[in-house]
C-alpha cells in the first residue's frame, strides 16, 4: 500500500504524530493515568514486492479493545489530543462539545482477566481470503 499523497491527509497524519510525541514522548512505553487504555493490536500482511519500483508492498490491520473510537475524522481526532495536551478545563471544553469523545473517555476500560480473551475492534472491516478466493 503506497504512502498517502493527499496534501490533507499527510498533514493531519504527521500533526497526529507530532501531538502524540508532544503528550507520551518519542518513544512513549508509560500511560498517563489508567482511563488512558484501550490497548491496541496490529497485523502487518506482506504482499510482496512491486516490480516497477521494488518497494515492498503491505497493508496493516490495526485494532483497539474499545468498540467505538472518540472521533469520526482524523482531524477531530487531533484537535482532541491538543485539548487535552491543553490542559482539564480545555479537555473538558472539547468533551462537552463531542459526546462521542465524551463516552469513548467514560466507558469503562477494564483489564481483562487474561488478555489472551481480550477482544479488539477495528475501525474497518476486512474479509480475507485465499488464492481462490475462499
Amino acid at each position: 500500500m503506497p504512502l498517502p499523497s493527499d496534501d490533507q491527509v499527510v498533514e493531519t497524519g504527521q500533526a497526529l504524530v507530532d501531538q502524540f510525541q508532544a503528550i507520551f514522548g518519542k518513544h512513549a512505553g508509560f500511560r498517563p493515568d489508567s482511563n488512558s487504555d484501550p490497548r491496541g493490536i496490529a497485523a502487518r500482511f506482506h504482499l510482496g514486492t512491486d516490480a516497477a519500483s521494488h518497494r515492498r508492498i503491505h497493508t496493516d490491520i490495526i485494532a483497539h479493545s474499545t468498540p467505538f473510537f472518540p472521533t469520526r475524522t482524523g482531524a477531530d481526532f487531533l484537535s482532541l489530543l491538543r485539548a487535552i495536551a491543553t490542559g482539564p478545563e480545555a479537555a473538558a471544553d472539547f468533551l462537552s462539545s463531542h459526546p462521542s469523545a465524551a463516552a469513548f473517555v467514560n466507558a469503562p476500560k477494564p483489564t481483562p482477566s487474561s488478555f489472551a480473551r481480550e477482544q479488539y475492534w477495528g475501525v474497518t472491516a476486512f474479509k480475507l481470503t485465499n488464492a481462490r478466493p475462499r
